[in-house]
Order: C-alpha cells, then sequence, then structure tokens
C-alpha cells in the first residue's frame, strides 16, 4: 500500500471538516479515499481523472465488498474530487446522483428493515 500523503491527509480531512462530515464518517472516508489512491497507483489510473472512479467501484464489486461500502467509497472519492473542483462539468456529479437514485430503494428498505445504521450524512440523499 501506498504511503498516503500527509499534506494530501491533512487537506481531506480540513476538507471534511468544513463541509460538517460527521466525525464517524471522516475516518471511513479517508481510508477509502486512501484505498483509492492506492488502487489508482497499482492500475496507473490518474486519481485526478473522475473515469478511475467507476474502475475502483468495479475493483470494489470484484472483491465483494458490501453495497454500503461502495457507496461510502463513491462518496468519499467525489469529496476528494470536489475538493479539488473536478466536478465542474457535472459528469461526476451525475454519476453520483444516477448511483445515489438507485440507492434511495435500498436505503429506504435498510431503515424498514433496520438491519443496518444509516449514518445521518447519507439523509440528504434521501431528498434528492
Amino acid at each position: 500500500m501506498i504511503i498516503f500523503p500527509a499534506a494530501l491527509k491533512a487537506q481531506f480531512e480540513n476538507f471534511l471538516q468544513k463541509k460538517a462530515i460527521p466525525e464517524n464518517l471522516q475516518g471511513v472516508y479517508k481510508k477509502w479515499l486512501h484505498y483509492y489512491m492506492d488502487f489508482c497507483e497499482k492500475y496507473r489510473a490518474p486519481s485526478r481523472q473522475k473515469e478511475s472512479l467507476p474502475l475502483f467501484i468495479r475493483k470494489l464489486q470484484e472483491k465483494k465488498q458490501s453495497r454500503v461500502q461502495q457507496d461510502q467509497a463513491t462518496m468519499a472519492i467525489t469529496l476528494y474530487y470536489e475538493m479539488f473542483n473536478l466536478n465542474v462539468d457535472g459528469d461526476v456529479v451525475g454519476y453520483v446522483v444516477g448511483y445515489v437514485d438507485s440507492f434511495k430503494s435500498f436505503l429506504l428498505s435498510v431503515l424498514e428493515t433496520k438491519e443496518v445504521v444509516i449514518h445521518t450524512h447519507f439523509h440528504h440523499f434521501l431528498s434528492l
């Protein structure tokens, strides 16, 4: 695994705090960003190019990561892109909104069955 640059880690932590991301999700998002950076290094995918996100999510699916984990990773990387203003053309936002749309039903079913604790940060996606 690559060494996560301290400056990037600090920048991302500050960005998460400015975005008012709950503390319990900040660690999760930092973990996924680290995994993403490692993936990009290993597979020579540019970490700041939005085309790398679907490749990373596909790899998570191959590794049998849960839907919740895939969504956490998507949010973490989307925040990373946002930090660098890489979603200006709307493609990344469009991808995430489409992904979240399909995830709405899952969230609602989880809320109904109460099998998984849904973090408050995802609540605003239900209103998309």
